[in-house]
């Protein structure tokens, strides 16, 4: 790996971790997608900017979830060192060899990396390669160009992706928890129920005594329902205990 850090060329994501800006007046960009005095179709030039707009900030999300901090109140300087690690990252992965890293290889190399990592590993790819093909277009390599800009931009659809993909896994865990949590407690009520009308009128001298009570009942209980529920007999003076106090039961003490 050469000493120098990679950063892009035609492009700064330091400075494009916003809500879709457009950009500055007089830059490049604005020649591409406003003055029209390149061979750059302007609409396709605003669609790459957006895309390029889309990896800044998905990674900046990113980051935010794996550092736990907010990427957009850092100085200039502090992002660019962020995104120059993230780079670095990219070129560790594929040994220095990005320009020659196709995304099927990109694919082997990602595969068993963790979905945040996956993630902002193909975003700056996707980046690097539209970055370079720029370069190749001012060299008048046009099929180079075409060939590095289609790999950018389906890159960072792929991460896009990727990243949905991400949410929607957390929200159907998430999802999948609460349903598994209120089954369960379905299954406890009549358990908590009989325990509630055993021990509201009666007097112990503690919880756990009012438990110790009422727990051959329980027991008993939990077998005759469709379908059993079993509490082991270790337990389940603990288990009575803790659904009391949460009751606020027995009353008397």
């Amino acid at each position: 790996m050469s000493g120098k850090k990679y950063y892009p060329e035609f492009f700064d994501p330091a400075n494009m971790v916003a809500p879709y800006l457009d950009p500055p007046k007089g830059t490049l960009w604005d020649g591409f997608i406003n003055d029209g005095d390149t061979d750059i179709d302007s609409d396709f030039a605003d669609f790459l900017w957006l895309r390029l707009q889309d990896a800044c900030n998905d990674i900046d999300d990113v980051y935010d979830e794996a550092e736990n901090g907010d990427i957009t109140k850092k100085s200039y300087d502090e992002m660019r060192k962020i995104f120059e690690h993230y780079f670095e990252e990219l070129e560790t992965l594929t040994d220095s060899m990005v320009i020659h890293t196709s995304p099927l290889d990109l694919d082997v190399l990602t595969y068993e990396l963790l979905p945040e990592k996956k993630i902002s590993m193909w975003f700056c790819y996707g980046m690097y390669c539209i970055d370079r093909g720029l370069r190749a277009y001012f060299l008048n390599h046009t099929e180079i160009s075409s060939k590095a800009i289609s790999y950018g931009v389906s890159a960072i659809q792929r991460a896009m992706e990727y990243q949905l993909m991400t949410i929607a896994e957390t929200y159907s865990l998430i999802n999948n928890s609460s349903k598994a949590g209120k089954a369960k407690a379905a299954r406890y009520k009549p358990l908590k129920d009989l325990a509630r009308d055993l021990v509201t009128n009666g007097s112990y001298k503690s919880r756990r005594n009012a438990a110790i009570s009422i727990a051959p009942k329980i027991l008993e209980k939990g077998l005759n329902l469709n379908p059993k529920v079993v509490l082991s007999e270790e337990q389940s003076v603990q288990t009575i205990t803790g659904w009391l106090k949460d009751m606020g039961l027995p009353a008397n003490i």
